[in-house]
Parts: structure tokens; sequence; C-alpha cells
């Protein structure tokens, strides 16, 4: 995606808790109060641990990007995707699903990085994961890459497209005289509109 759209950022993931670390209580015995009091303070998006690791995303690493505006695209599972959207944040969620749960313990083996018994436990994870992808605004099978990177550049160019957004960017007399609230305009938009 990021060859195809060069102003996608990824990888926001904080270093702190990315890969190092396998439980919640690890955090706190290798990092002590500095990373509970960063939680506690906000300074992640969201966080959570997943398959026995924590991860999390750094508040400060999406506001940089956002305000260089940079269109975002996290890799985050289905707990940190509420967390986002108990938060109030703009986003669109999409979830990306393995063709079959065969193919994703297919995938699963051959990536070479987990032990059987992590390749278990994220097998029986995946079940309840899957469930929650009801909750997201787009759902994309991951049968073929190619394709499946098609897709989500489709809906990235749809949401662009998506009449407040365009709205909100526009810096004309017709912009500003735009209610979401009011279904008429306004006589002075009107007046505006009519030039």
């Amino acid at each position: 995606l990021r060859m195809d759209v060069p102003t996608v950022v990824t990888g926001l993931l904080h270093d702190t808790l990315e890969d190092t670390l396998s439980t919640e209580e690890e955090l706190r015995q290798l990092f002590g109060d500095e990373v509970t009091e960063m939680v506690d303070a906000g300074a992640f998006l969201e966080w959570a641990e997943v398959h026995g690791n924590c991860y999390g995303t750094a508040r400060s690493s999406l506001e940089q990007a956002t305000a260089a505006g940079a269109d975002i695209l996290l890799d985050i599972d289905f707990q940190g995707a509420e967390q986002l959207r108990n938060s109030g944040l703009e986003g669109v969620f999409i979830f990306i699903l393995p063709p079959d749960m065969n193919e994703l313990r297919k995938r699963l083996d051959t990536r070479n990085t987990d032990d059987d018994q992590v390749i278990e436990r994220r097998m029986k994870n995946a079940v309840d994961e899957i469930a929650e992808a009801v909750k997201f605004d787009y759902l994309v099978v991951n049968d073929l890459l190619g394709k499946a990177v098609e897709t989500i550049l489709s809906i990235m160019t749809a949401e662009t497209a998506r009449t407040k957004r365009v709205i909100d960017t526009l810096k004309s007399p017709i912009a500003f005289c735009w209610s979401w609230s009011r279904p008429s305009v306004p006589s002075s938009c009107s007046k505006a509109l009519n030039r």
C-alpha cells in the first residue's frame, strides 16, 4: 500500500510495547510505573494484550502523522479498534479476514515465527476475533494479496470522496455556507451561491 499511496503512514506501534513483552504484567515488571503512567495519562490512543504480547499506538505519533496530512493505516486488533471507536476519533475500520480457517492455519505455520503453542492460541482466539468483524465498516477477504490491496485502495479512494470530507476541504462560499444541521440555506449564503 505504501508504494501505491505515498501519503500512507504505517507502523505507529510504540516500541516499548511491540514484540519484546509477553504480558501486561511483564510490561509493569520491565518498565515499572513508567508505561503504566503513560497508559493512565493517555499517551496511547489504544493498547491491548494480543496473543500474549502487548501492543499500542502512541498518541504523539498519530498526531504528528495527521498534522503532516498522512493517511494513517494502523495494524491493530479488534480491541484496539474498539478503543479508537470509543475515543470519538474519526476513522474507517477495515477487518481483514482469511479466506477460511484452514488457510489461516497454513499461513501461521509457514510464517515460522511462532511455536505450536502460540499458533494454537492464535487459532483459538481467531474465532472470537472474527466474530467482532461485524462491528467494522468494511470486510476484506485476503485470499489473494494483490486483490486485497486493491480492495483496500478502493476503500481509501471512496472514503476520501465522502461528501462531508470533501466539503470540509473546500475553501469556497459553498463550503462556508454548507450546514449539516440545517436543511435550508441561509439567505446570506443564497446570495453567495447565486453569484
